[in-house]
């Protein structure tokens, strides 16, 4: 079984200077750090940035179809720069090349490639450019662009080495914090279901106990109705008999007794 190169094996294989190296074993470690997506992908991208020395950077997030860039996060643009541009790319010209060959492009002048399709307006000039993919297992997770090298007029192939070196650390990186935020989300899943449960239950067993409550109420209130009816056809039966036997009702005498009839 062929295991995969640790990046230890991968930065000495590779053909960089002792402070690229270091650069990008710290960066590895700082973007593998973060367990939050959005933390994680501004931090691939101002790390591209700071690597390559370029001027601009922007990483591309595909929709679910790999067809269009569904988020496209930048750095080197002032806000006030981006809310001049407009509308964010959806992928295409030279970003739909890395998009949907997913392959590196590394180029001059952007401007010279016949996929170019030029820029919106109030988007600054860019000339050099370099793109690279991030994937991880099969799966393409993003799309690292950058341009305007600052320190020569092109990048150059140990730009792109390093690049893709880090897209490469960058794809575990985001499926370690896709797979964190999902973990996440299972939680509070759970603990909402949870909650419901309790609720759900102590519902019940409130409705239990106002059942219970109200048959005790009502049970007791038959049985004192039944108590006056009982008291009031005493009190009737004993008053008969009283009359019938001449006996003091309401104070008075009254009814077929002796002395009723001496009367």
């Amino acid at each position: 079984m062929v295991t995969p190169p640790t990046l230890i094996e991968e930065l000495s294989q590779a053909e960089l200077t002792n402070p690229q190296l270091l650069a990008l074993l710290e960066a590895t470690l700082a973007i593998s750090a973060n367990l939050s997506l959005t933390e994680t992908l501004k931090r691939i991208v101002t790390t591209a940035a700071q690597l390559s020395q370029a001027r601009y950077a922007a990483l591309g997030v595909p929709n679910e179809t790999g067809e269009f860039l569904a988020e496209f996060l930048t750095t080197g643009l002032t806000p006030e720069a981006e809310a001049r541009i407009g509308q964010r790319p959806r992928g295409h010209g030279l970003l739909g090349v890395i998009l949907r060959e997913g392959q590196s492009l590394r180029l001059r002048d952007l401007s010279q490639h016949p996929r170019a399709a030029g820029f919106p307006p109030h988007h600054p000039p860019m000339t050099s450019f370099l793109g690279v993919p991030i994937t991880h297992k099969g799966q393409r997770l993003g799309n690292l662009y950058l341009t305007d090298k600052q320190v020569a007029d092109e990048f150059t192939p140990a730009d792109q080495h390093i690049i893709e070196l880090l897209a490469t650390h960058a794809g575990m990186a985001i499926e370690n914090a896709r797979l964190y935020t999902k973990v996440q989300h299972l939680s509070v899943v759970e603990e909402r279901q949870r909650i419901g449960m309790d609720l759900h239950d102590g519902v019940i067993q409130s409705i239990y106990a106002v059942g219970l409550t109200l048959e005790y109420v009502g049970a007791a209130g038959r049985a004192h109705h039944a108590r006056r009816r009982q008291l009031r056809n005493n009190f009737g039966q004993k008053r008969g008999r009283d009359f019938l036997l001449g006996g003091n009702v309401g104070g008075g005498r009254c009814g077929l007794g002796p002395q009723s009839r001496q009367m």
